[in-house]
């Protein structure tokens, strides 16, 4: 109604003389999503909502809201399928510990994340008739004429798909960081340059499936509350190092034993990796672990220095 009015005024205006732009207005057929600013414009009840302008709506809470609500959002996503989300504010938590061990964590494709007590978490793949169940339905929204109905049908079907993929593999993360900070209270991990790797064509697709930006801050929000503390390492020379003499030594991709060949020790890479982890944050302290050239073992950097005259960074 206000954009009908400020039409006829403009054209009015323009009648009279003012150099104007009158401008029908445009019909907005679909609004994605809609944010309430203040606590005021909305009530959250246990199974409704009431909305300022809207109503009351029907939702499935997830849990218990706690604190004093503050912002509404409501949010439509390609599938059709609308979310509502209620930030709320809620008195500071006060930290502590669990009194459990530290472990660090290596994160990988072949394997999800390796620990540096010896445990694996196995990746969470998705079983191949989903795969072919995607290729076939965007083989079928090539095939249909755009703007037709039919091909706004067919990418509603395939939105539908890929969310069901992304859930499951979301619910998987969800399920493995909470197991995670409630098992140490100390998680050493290494702060990947995802956008850098991700231009490897050969492993895009495969490291943008396993999602490691999105597990380390399902780590770092639950940390708190779970009394554990997530810090991040700088990655480089983890995977070369040796974890019990401190000896760097190249590793291709396609060596999954780290042989070192100064001790002779024999360690799986990856949880050699992660012991490498695990002693650069706590040797480096907290905030410390982010510089560039960090040995892991401090106290063998003279051995090295004396065997190779000078300590050069090799990129991982």
């Amino acid at each position: 109604m206000d954009a009908y009015k400020s039409f006829f005024r403009r054209c009015k205006e323009k009648k009279a003389g003012k150099k104007v732009k009158a401008g029908f207005p445009r019909y907005r057929n679909f609004v994605s999503s809609l944010t309430y600013p203040q606590s005021r414009g909305f009530k959250a009840g246990r199974k409704k909502v009431s909305l300022s302008k809207i109503g009351s709506v029907n939702f499935v809470d997830h849990r218990e809201i706690e604190g004093q609500a503050k912002t509404c959002t409501i949010k439509k996503t390609k599938s059709g399928e609308w979310h509502i989300t209620i930030a709320v504010e809620k008195e500071d938590i006060i930290p502590f510990t669990n009194g459990k061990e530290a472990v660090g964590i290596d994160l990988g494709i072949n394997k999800y994340a390796a620990l540096s007590d010896a445990s694996i978490f196995q990746n969470k793949h998705i079983q191949k008739k989903e795969k072919r169940k995607m290729k076939r339905l965007q083989r079928i929204i090539s095939r249909r004429k755009k703007g037709s109905h039919k091909r706004r049908k067919a990418v509603l079907n395939f939105s539908r798909k890929y969310e069901h993929i992304a859930r499951i593999r979301e619910d998987h993360l969800h399920k493995l960081s909470y197991n995670l900070v409630h098992s140490y209270s100390f998680i050493a991990y290494e702060e990947l340059k995802i956008e850098n790797m991700m231009k490897n064509h050969r492993l895009a697709r495969s490291i943008g499936e396993e999602s490691w930006g999105n597990f380390t801050r399902m780590l770092q929000y639950k940390a708190e509350s779970a009394g554990c503390v997530v810090v991040g390492v700088n990655p480089k020379d983890t995977t070369k190092t040796c974890s019990n003499c401190g000896n760097i030594q190249n590793m291709p991709l396609s060596e999954r034993t780290y042989n070192c060949q100064r001790c002779g020790m024999s360690k799986d890479r990856d949880i050699n990796a992660s012991i490498n982890i695990l002693h650069k944050a706590t040797t480096s302290g907290q905030g410390g672990g982010h510089a560039s050239g960090d040995i892991v073992r401090p106290q063998l950097q003279e051995a090295n220095v004396a065997e190779r005259g000078t300590i050069h960074g090799v990129s991982r």
